[in-house]
């Protein structure tokens, strides 16, 4: 055979093959939890935790490990995005004020700010089309408010609003920007009747608020909007928990992309408490989190639960993650050929620490000697919720402080296998886009020169 056909097939097979593992990160004898994961278009992922952020290879192997601290003080990192030139920008709580700080690829502080009004964190920052940075959050000066931040790439104000249901508890939890450039914000807040209601808000580019609406399943149980993406159609997709007879369960919602109409309610969940945390659209399916106690009939240890569905909300697969005395899930994302990526926190031997883990397509891993990943049946069925108009407050002021100087310390982190890394002897990763026109360049290019030999001989 020839040695081109040869190596073309290699070539091949490096790309389809994917490794899945599934690891633990932290130190013996403290507790860690992971408060973000960002896969990269490069294969690896980033996990930010208190005060710590890993950057760790497509393999789970640690890369980097950096401490934060600001004036003495540790800065709590929550949120971070990559843009298109590989610089960063990093959300993080330092005592009672917002920080906001920039890095280039190489770690080098481009800008760096701060804002305060009461106790203000950010929940999650993304960059918009235009290169701007916006971050939802929260402020509290007695109740808590929500917050929206806009500032540019340069890190100047544009605006900021902060909005409260009467003087009640009214918090963000996820942003996505529109397909029109508009931001939609999802949340909750406490009503007067001591009840929590899910809200989606949406801003204007200059921050003005277009619409707002709470959930209602016509019950007089919690409602949570924990997560938020845009579709490949630019329909919206929320995940939540929304209590029925006071037993929380998941909802998932597909909503018009102008109108912001509810298009597709379905609720996931069974005999005890179900929630949804986490949401990402993929190729051709949508990838839901959350954490589930029916595998044990309603024990007191919650596990990672995860379930891929069709674009109207249908269950196509799901698992959960088994770990000893409980996992819990904080995001869920795509690798850079289609793997899954999971992160949040489980217990390890002695206490709770990061948990990371990447996935083929089909919810696996494919160590044959591993068996944290598990069948499940939660059922779903179909919902007619309601959105229904509120009124917040509104508040404009959020004061820009000045940040003192933050200095990166190197961190002591071991990594903890829990699954070895497994090449899988089958396909099952969807490649990207543009590993699938890399594979049909390789592919023509290798069945061209075994041609051009054969006509040779």
């Amino acid at each position: 055979m020839s040695r081109w056909l040869i190596v073309g097939l290699l070539f091949v097979a490096q790309i389809v093959m994917a490794g899945s593992w599934a690891n633990f990160y932290g130190k013996k004898g403290v507790s860690e939890y992971a408060a973000f994961i960002y896969p990269r278009n490069n294969g690896e992922i980033l996990i930010g935790h208190e005060n710590v952020i890993l950057n760790v290879d497509a393999h789970g192997q640690i890369l980097l490990q950096k401490r934060l601290r600001v004036e003495n003080h540790d800065l709590d990192v929550r949120s971070i995005v990559e843009d298109s030139d590989g610089n960063f920008v990093l959300g993080g709580k330092r005592g009672g004020y917002l920080v906001l700080v920039k890095y280039d690829s190489n770690g080098n502080e481009i800008w760096k700010t701060g804002y305060q009004s009461g106790d203000t964190y950010p929940n999650k920052i993304i960059q918009d089309s235009d290169g701007n940075y916006v971050v939802v959050g929260g402020t509290q000066d007695g109740a808590t408010e929500l917050l929206v931040l806009k500032v540019d790439k340069d890190g100047n104000k544009l605006w900021s609003k902060r909005e409260q249901y009467q003087r009640y508890v009214t918090v963000g939890t996820d942003i996505v920007e529109s397909d029109n450039g508009e931001y939609v914000v999802c949340g909750y807040y406490e009503d007067n009747q001591g009840k929590y209601k899910g809200m989606i808000v949406r801003f204007t580019k200059d921050g003005n608020i277009d619409k707002k609406f709470f959930i209602d399943f016509g019950n007089d149980c919690d409602v949570f909007c924990r997560a938020i993406t845009k579709l490949h159609d630019g329909s919206l997709a929320i995940v939540g928990s929304v209590s029925v007879n006071c037993i929380d369960d998941i909802f998932f919602l597909k909503l018009q992309g102008d109108s912001l109409q509810i298009a597709n309610a379905k609720i996931y969940g069974k005999d005890n408490s179900d929630s949804g945390l986490a949401i990402f659209a993929a190729d051709d399916y949508i990838l839901i989190g959350g954490t589930t106690n029916e595998y044990c009939n309603g024990c007191d240890d919650d596990q990672i639960w995860l379930a891929k569905l069709s674009s109207d909300g249908s269950i196509l697969s799901q698992k959960y993650v088994f770990i000893e005395k409980g996992s819990h899930l904080t995001g869920i994302g795509q690798g850079s050929n289609g793997e899954i990526i999971v992160g949040g926190g489980g217990y390890n031997e002695t206490d709770n620490d990061i948990l990371l883990m990447k996935l083929t397509s089909d919810l696996e891993i494919d160590d044959p000697n591993c068996d944290i990943i598990r069948d499940i049946d939660l059922t779903e069925r179909i919902e007619n919720p309601t959105l229904n108009n509120v009124d917040f407050n509104e508040y404009t002021t959020l004061p820009q402080i000045t940040i003192g100087k933050i200095e990166l310390f190197n961190s002591d982190d071991e990594v903890f296998h829990i699954c070895k890394e497994t090449i899988a002897p089958r396909v099952t990763v969807p490649l990207s886009p543009f590993s699938k026109l890399i594979l049909i360049v390789g592919i023509l290019f290798f069945v061209m020169k075994f041609f051009k030999e054969e006509q040779k001989v």
